[in-house]
């Protein structure tokens, strides 16, 4: 009994100094994302409400992007931007012919680090797309590996270029936040889906539109309802029309 039981405190100990010398699997802490301040890009005051839209659609692609945190001078933590990267740029031209010139600048101390110049043609979402996808290979170059490298694994639905343009005025009366502003945005809505009855992002600030009137009590009892409708209609466009690349 004595030698089978100094054989098992033996064993115990031969088990734990094994134990002790394997060596411990060191797991490396997740990498922080990158932050990505999107400015907004200048103009003139023909084309305000083109530089609005087109920078809320480049926030909407680039959130999508894994390993990035996208800020705009509206986030509670713009103040950090001094540590980001910086997308800002310009539209300048006449519609339809209209130039974006885009780059990123090192937050910390303002050089510019890439930059490139597009030209519209007449169909500014599909600069928007380029543009989004640009900047995320060119962030994934100095950024953690887990950073994905374009905005989005499916293909984004293009709308006429004519509806764009409508949905994008939409956007600019939106957010004005008046009721003559959101009047003005549910026309520019509806001209959108005249002109492309499938683009879901038009019904979507139509939603947003009827949904804003009856917050503030524009006729709400006809304002929700339509709202709703809106955006049951903007959903199943969506599903339809996001496509696999």
């Amino acid at each position: 009994v004595v030698i089978a039981a100094v054989a098992s405190i033996w064993l115990l100990r031969s088990h734990r100094a094994a134990d002790e010398a394997r060596p411990v699997p060191v797991v490396a802490p997740a990498a922080a994302p990158m932050t990505l301040a999107v400015l907004p890009f200048e103009t003139d005051q023909s084309n305000v409400y083109a530089s609005e839209g087109f920078v809320e659609g480049l926030f909407r692609d680039l959130v999508s992007v894994d390993g990035l945190r996208v800020i705009t001078p509206r986030s509670p933590a713009f103040d950090e931007s001094a540590q980001a990267r910086i997308l800002r740029g310009s539209i300048r031209g006449t519609e339809p012919e209209l130039t974006v010139d885009a780059e990123l600048v090192h937050g910390s101390d303002g050089s510019t680090f890439w930059r490139h110049r597009y030209s519209s043609r007449g169909n500014l979402s599909v600069i928007e797309r380029q543009l989004s996808r640009d900047v995320a290979t060119q962030l994934r170059t100095i950024a953690p590996a887990s950073m994905s490298a374009v905005a989005s694994s499916r293909k984004r639905y293009d709308p006429a270029p004519e509806a764009y343009r409508e949905y994008l005025k939409g956007r600019h009366y939106w957010n004005k936040f008046t009721a003559e502003g959101r009047e003005k945005a549910r026309e520019h809505f509806e001209q959108a889906i005249d002109l492309d009855p499938a683009y879901a992002l038009a019904y979507a600030g139509l939603a947003d539109t009827y949904t804003m009137m009856g917050f503030y009590g524009e006729r709400p009892e006809e304002t929700f309802p339509k709202g709703r409708a809106a955006a049951r209609r903007a959903s199943g466009r969506a599903t339809r029309c996001w496509k696999a690349p």
